[in-house]
């Protein structure tokens, strides 16, 4: 593959059509020439549809190395490089992500490269501050971290994924930690755009992608349910301990932010079956038999997804602050996603299809139909 500085050709596909695939290329295109055009006539892209919710959608000069296929997104860290390293190196242009600790690369056959964890010098571990919600040094993916995403997202075999050790040094805490970067990378792959964004940003990803609303909803519904069924047919879970702000217990960090918009499970910390039964062990009292903690650990990484927060302590708590429910999708849009989810995660059985549909938010009812699929 040729790397291209920053612009793709083509304008992007205007008309619907029936389609059973995504076409990224397109999608890639259109978005390119446009955030693009505008960084060459100096304007901030408020203007876009789907990049208008991309806080950071200017550019970043930046080198890749072909050979370690890794981004150099700092010039910290270039300028610690010998001259003769760097030459080898390609000057392009990347795009950051909502996060800026993440750069895209787009390629000449519409494939997507994305490089999370920035090339920072690591001295600057000890004054960077700790992110709220990973509890990892900011601007830093730690390997511990980049080396359990990299092995799951190749377990689920959707995207490609490498991890590359940059180094290390002792952060805040005082703590040494090993940094590096993960590379993400395939084709139908938007990592700009996940399902935490208003139901627009998906309706303009599927026209210039020139494939109907529903047909895409469709396909992403499936791909969710596909890759979530995989990681739980061999016991990974993405559940967790949180306390605070009143209240304490396991629950799923299965979220919406952490779904690209075509269904691909991204920043993936899903625990295996030893460690979770380890977690339910040291953290929940309510005697559960082993293959309950797994099929509870499922039905809250469902409802993460759909409905929001669900934890445990002496009694349910529900919540709905971050699911889908909560986005004001269009009911129609809502159920089709919903059934493509549940035709992929319980192999097209209709009759589990639709009790799924009618029951997802009830434990009692939704963990038999689990029961039946393990």
């Amino acid at each position: 593959m040729m790397i291209r500085e920053c612009v793709l050709s083509g304008a992007g596909a205007r008309r619907l059509h029936q389609s059973t695939e995504f076409d990224s290329v397109k999608g890639w295109q259109a978005m390119a020439r446009r955030v693009t055009d505008s960084h060459q006539r100096g304007e901030f892209p408020q203007a876009l549809t789907v990049p208008v919710a991309i806080r950071s959608c200017y550019l970043r000069d930046v080198y890749f190395n072909p050979e370690k296929v890794m981004l150099l997104t700092d010039p910290l860290y270039w300028d610690k490089l010998p001259p003769e390293e760097l030459e080898r190196d390609v000057y392009t242009i990347a795009f950051p992500s909502q996060s800026e600790r993440a750069m895209v690369l787009i390629w000449d056959d519409g494939s997507v490269s994305e490089f999370k964890g920035e090339t920072l010098p690591p001295e600057y571990l000890r004054t960077a501050g700790i992110h709220d919600q990973s509890r990892e040094p900011v601007g830093f993916l730690t390997r511990a971290e980049g080396e359990r995403e990299a092995e799951l997202i190749n377990f689920v075999g959707a995207l490609d994924s490498r991890w590359h050790l940059l180094g290390e040094g002792e952060n805040c805490r005082g703590q040494v930690t090993q940094y590096g970067q993960l590379v993400r990378e395939g084709r139908d792959f938007f990592p700009w755009i996940r399902l935490d964004r208003p139901f627009d940003h998906l309706l303009s990803l599927s026209q210039w992608e020139g494939v109907s609303l529903e047909s895409y909803i469709g396909l992403m519904g499936r791909k969710l349910g596909a890759q979530l069924k995989k990681l739980h047919s061999n016991n990974y879970y993405n559940v967790g301990y949180r306390r605070g702000h009143g209240f304490k217990g396991i629950l799923s960090f299965c979220h919406i932010g952490n779904i690209e918009a075509h269904g691909n499970l991204l920043d993936l910390a899903f625990k295996n079956g030893e460690e979770t039964i380890r977690l339910f062990e040291e953290k929940e009292s309510h005697g559960r038999s082993v293959e309950e903690r797994y099929l509870f650990s499922a039905f809250l990484d469902i409802h993460r997804i759909f409905g929001g927060i669900y934890l445990t302590r002496d009694s349910f708590i529900w919540g709905a602050d971050e699911g889908l429910v909560s986005r004001e999708w269009d009911p129609v849009f809502f159920d089709l996603f919903l059934k493509s989810f549940a035709g992929a995660y319980f192999g097209d059985d209709p009759k589990a299809t639709d009790k799924f549909a009618a029951n997802w938010r009830a434990p009692d009812k939704l963990m038999p139909l689990l029961a039946r699929q393990y």
